[in-house]
């Protein structure tokens, strides 16, 4: 393929994996009137998702993540860690 071809695979590609992620982490997780705004936006491909991990220490490195969640005794979790502000993101045409 040609340089142009597989940047555009990967950009495909890339878009393909985030948004699944996003949609199966809101469909699991997220409470009915959170599903019902960001859900049909994302099926219907008027929205991409995304994902921002990220902290001070780690870039884009996941391996040098360092946030734990840590259950607490009424069945959340508390979050300890830094995070870094992902923004100005540019979406996807």
């Amino acid at each position: 393929l040609s340089i142009r071809r597989q940047r555009q695979r990967c950009i495909r590609d890339s878009y393909t994996i985030l948004t699944t992620g996003t949609t199966l982490a809101l469909s699991q997780h997220a409470n009915e009137e959170l599903r019902q705004t960001y859900l049909p936006k994302l099926y219907q491909g008027n929205w991409s998702g995304t994902l921002c991990i990220t902290e001070p220490q780690a870039g884009t490195d996941l391996s040098m993540i360092n946030t734990k969640a840590i259950p607490d005794s009424n069945g959340s979790y508390l979050l300890k860690g830094t995070k870094t502000l992902a923004h100005k993101s540019t979406p996807f045409p």
